[in-house]
């Protein structure tokens, strides 16, 4: 496995938790505005 390979993998993997982080954002602050 090359170096290259695994630094793109992290970043993905670092991508998609951004992404759930936005999500998970943007849910709290609908249910405070219940």
């Amino acid at each position: 496995m090359t170096n290259s390979k695994v630094l793109r993998q992290s970043a993905n993997s670092g991508l998609a938790a951004s992404i759930h982080i936005d999500e998970v954002m943007s849910y709290l602050n609908q249910l405070q505005r219940i």
